[in-house]
């Protein structure tokens, strides 16, 4: 089961009680106050969405740790033990997003704010098919931005970031998003070539999107399964 929390850094608990010393450590190091409220609110996304996959229940939010390992990926251990389960987090203008999955699982989140894009935009950074889709749609902006969102996903889940091209992965949706709900993504890997899967949707006035490698099992989940409760 994929599952989701999502927060603002408002909604943050105050204090460092629930953080490990080493993510008490982590956050006193970084520059900006902006930057420590945005990692502040990861981890506590983190947190809930490892909590609502099952680990870490018998012990104290400080006892759930999140890492980032030498690809910067989130890994996860409880009292010191890894667990297995993915993480990825995302963040954009004090709103913050985390999916969380058990077992061997590779998976990539992003948040964005739907802006108008420059003249050239699309052309620079989206494949001719990407292109079509977003050409075609309601509101080209918005649906250049979703397919952005999609790709950045992608390659957050393969552990690459911007050191692989955008143009190495090819997304395919329907920019039209469904009365309410999640709605699907499929991401060709031109490298790996293989198709990650995937969905998105409308969040307040952002775009969220998440791919999955493997898919999520085909038990009737349509789309990541929401966080309700808070660690803390």
């Amino acid at each position: 089961m994929l599952v989701w929390a999502t927060g603002t850094i408002e909604e943050t608990p105050p204090g460092s009680a629930w953080l490990s010393p080493a993510e008490a450590e982590k956050v006193a190091s970084l520059g900006s106050p902006a930057r420590r409220a945005e990692w502040r609110l990861g981890r506590w996304l983190a947190k809930r969405a490892v909590l609502a996959c099952g680990f870490g229940t018998a012990a104290p939010p400080a006892g759930i740790e999140i890492r980032a390992d030498h690809l910067g990926r989130p890994t996860v251990s409880v009292d010191g033990v890894p667990v297995a389960v993915a993480v990825s987090i995302s963040h954009k203008r004090g709103r913050g997003v985390c999916f969380a999955a058990r077992g061997a699982v590779r998976l990539g989140c992003d948040i964005e704010l739907p802006a108008r894009r420059r003249v050239g935009f699309a052309a620079r950074w989206l494949l001719p098919t990407e292109q079509d889709i977003a050409a075609s749609s309601r509101d080209p902006d918005a649906a250049a931005t979703l397919i952005w969102s999609a790709k950045e996903a992608t390659l957050k889940a393969l552990g690459t970031g911007w050191r692989r091209p955008l143009a190495s992965v090819e997304v395919s949706l329907d920019p039209s998003p469904a009365p309410a709900g999640w709605n699907p993504i499929a991401v060709r890997d031109n490298v790996e070539a293989r198709t990650w899967s995937g969905w998105w949707q409308p969040l307040e006035h952002n775009v969220v999107t998440v791919v999955v490698d493997p898919p999520a099992p085909a038990s009737g989940q349509r789309g990541p399964v929401s966080v309700n409760s808070t660690v803390v």
